[in-house]
């Protein structure tokens, strides 16, 4: 393999590849024709910031690891690629295969492309693009130790497929776009569905289900089930500032368009409340939907309005 000029390309046994450039973009080529690189255990290293395209491989994808410098931008191919970035702005995109894009520090640019893709944003304010196919985006690390900061915000986007979402520490933005996705939002976080049926769950964020028949849970937050029949379930729970009973807010329940509430109880003193008018022709418990226990074991025997305009049968 001929060495680019002005960089230093190291090759050791396991094929591993470093060289210093700067902001110089190399192209490693085979000039001559007569050279074969097909072991898969292949790897790659930089140092600054390569801007690097990987095409016209026999088997494309077969270099299963990249590993990014401080900023750089990468192209991946049609098979199944790893891209791990570390200090810098990253951008990565992984094209075509199911791929595992990895931004570390900084604020990092990842794409997805087809393919059932793992995006992992780490620290920094990232911006995730799954694409096509049924991809996990993740705002923050997967792993304790490796999670965001409370002052990233980063932006995520399912696009199409049935994907999935999960915020961070900071304040993030979780989209969903085409398919039957599920959103895991943090505290601060905004979600917002798409246009199939899609899950959310949320603790101390704003979820927006969109278009289709959503099921919306969580507690401390704020919900708006949108156009179709949403679910929406509810606890007296609140992870957010201890036991504190920050209430769950629902903008817009309607009996018309077939949405459903779902009400569960926990094992200390809080109330659940209903804050808004009731009436018998829209809005009824029966008493065989009523369960849980308080903390003295005793099983609760009724559900009554409390300062409402109206009643409940």
């Amino acid at each position: 393999m001929s060495e680019p000029i002005g960089a230093k390309l190291r090759s050791q046994y396991l094929g591993l590849f470093t060289w210093k450039s700067g902001s110089t973009t190399y192209l490693i080529a085979d000039v001559n024709g007569n050279d074969l690189i097909d072991d898969r255990d292949y790897a790659f290293a930089f140092e600054g910031a390569p801007s690097l395209t990987i095409a016209d491989f026999i088997n494309s994808g077969e270099f299963v690891q990249l590993s990014g410098g401080s900023g750089g931008a990468w192209q991946g191919t049609a098979g199944p690629d790893t891209f791990l970035g570390q200090a810098g702005d990253d951008v990565a995109d992984g094209a075509g295969g199911d791929d595992l894009l990895e931004g570390g520090l900084g604020a990092d640019k990842l794409s997805g492309g087809s393919g059932n893709d793992i995006l992992i944003g780490g620290r920094g304010s990232d911006t995730l693009r799954g694409g096509s196919g049924n991809d996990q985006l993740w705002a923050g690390g997967r792993y304790t130790g490796h999670e965001d900061d409370q002052d990233s915000v980063n932006t995520l986007f399912g696009e199409d497929g049935d994907d999935t979402l999960i915020g961070g520490e900071g304040q993030d933005v979780l989209e969903c776009g085409a398919g039957n996705d599920f959103i895991n939002a943090k505290p601060g976080d905004i979600g917002r569905g798409g246009d199939g049926d899609d899950q959310f769950t949320g603790q101390g964020a704003t979820l927006e289900g969109g278009a289709g028949a959503d099921r919306l849970s969580g507690t401390a937050s704020t919900f708006t089930g949108g156009a179709g029949a949403d679910i929406f379930s509810l606890s007296n729970f609140s992870s957010v500032g201890g036991w504190a009973p920050t209430p769950n807010i629902v903008t817009d329940f309607s009996i018309a368009q077939g949405d459903r509430l779902v009400v569960s109880f926990q094992y200390h003193q809080y109330p659940v409340v209903w804050r808004g008018a009731l009436d018998n022709a829209a809005f009824s418990l029966p008493r065989p939907c009523i369960s849980g226990r308080t903390a003295d074991r005793s099983r609760p025997s009724s559900i009554a309005p409390h300062n409402n305009s109206g009643s409940a049968s």
